[in-house]
């Protein structure tokens, strides 16, 4: 028996993988893609306490593709560890950190929103405008910007937009919205084209609205919850796109559609003092891990020694099961998921 919720986690993500990413990227062409999402989570390193046998997951080999769940997964982890500590000692110092949103009107194809996002923020960003660099030298010395995609709840078109993390100085919380909200929508009602609206109707207003609020870090995991809501995926495993998990199949024109207008874009960036924390996290990720038992804790029994197992989570007569590879290859767990991988004829 293996415990820990980052074992649950990790095994949903496979098999997340396996029954929709994987085909999916399969399906568009993307064949080499697909077999490393496949091979993604291949070998585990499991600590094995020494007191009672119980089994603790540590990690898993990545493939490092952009689609695939579980390094999705691990690459947000790495933000965490890299941003959190940053935070936490930037409010130790009487700042503070806001969330802010950046979005524009929802619409089809794909392409007509982002690009209108990403002009609009580069106007806001990179303005020849002296006021508007001022304003963001001044009041965001430091931040993130990440890029997540999805289906509009209401209007079922594509809904890009920012969330960003920005460190403040000062505590003029509601002159910057005031700022921002009110610029934000000039600028992309300036690049706006004509659009049809809902209506069938031409329309100029791509209706740009920005969201800040401020990020508690008295709240229980404030900082941590802000950090994973800002940079969790480029675009989440919904029904509308993925199906809904009972089976249901890829909206496969939608992620053909998403997996090629996104290939070559970039879906986080920093600023300031936050400058060289992409670099350091990309880093991070590529890095073989190492692991070791110091601080180990058995969370059942306590016991403070055990030994570090290196295992496959491979396949027997198509369930998922744990081989030992330390140990002549011994099964060691139960039966998981069902077995379904797409190869070529």
């Amino acid at each position: 028996m293996i415990t820990a919720d980052k074992w649950v986690r990790f095994q949903y993500y496979k098999r997340i993988n396996e029954e929709k990413v994987q085909p999916a990227l399969w399906s568009i062409g993307e064949k080499d893609q697909a077999i490393r999402v496949d091979r993604c989570g291949e070998f585990v390193k499991v600590a094995k306490c020494n007191g009672c046998g119980t089994k603790h997951f540590k990690g898993h080999t990545s493939c490092q593709v952009r689609w695939c769940m579980n390094c999705m997964h691990k690459k947000l982890l790495c933000w965490v560890k890299r941003l959190v500590p940053i935070f936490e000692a930037w409010y130790a110092e009487g700042n503070f950190v806001s969330m802010l949103n950046f979005t524009v009107r929802d619409a089809m194809p794909l392409t007509e929103p982002l690009e209108m996002l990403e002009t609009s923020y580069r106007a806001l960003y990179n303005s020849n405008s002296r006021k508007r660099r001022d304003f963001w030298q001044d009041r965001f010395p430091g931040g993130v910007r990440s890029l997540e995609v999805k289906i509009g709840s209401k209007s079922g078109q594509w809904h890009p937009h920012y969330h960003c993390l920005v460190m403040q100085r000062s505590g003029e919380f509601i002159k910057d919205y005031d700022w921002l909200s009110r610029d934000w929508h000039n600028i992309v009602g300036h690049n706006g084209r004509e659009v049809v609206n809902s209506k069938g109707q031409p329309d100029m207003d791509w209706n740009g609205n920005v969201y800040i609020r401020k990020v508690s870090e008295r709240r229980k995991n404030g900082i941590l919850q802000a950090v994973c809501e800002s940079l969790k995926y480029i675009m989440k495993v919904d029904g509308k796109i993925f199906g809904r998990d009972d089976g249901s199949a890829v909206n496969m024109t939608l992620f053909e559609e998403a997996y090629f207008t996104l290939k070559n874009k970039r879906q986080t960036s920093t600023w300031g003092l936050l400058y060289n924390i992409s670099d350091e996290v990309e880093n991070d990720f590529e890095e073989e891990e190492t692991y070791s038992l110091v601080n180990f804790i058995c969370q059942r029994c306590g016991c403070t020694e055990g030994e570090l197992l290196d295992m496959v989570y491979g396949y027997m007569n198509k369930d998922r099961v744990l081989f030992d590879i330390s140990n002549d290859d011994k099964k060691i767990s139960a039966p998981g998921t069902k077995r379904s991988v797409q190869t070529d004829n």
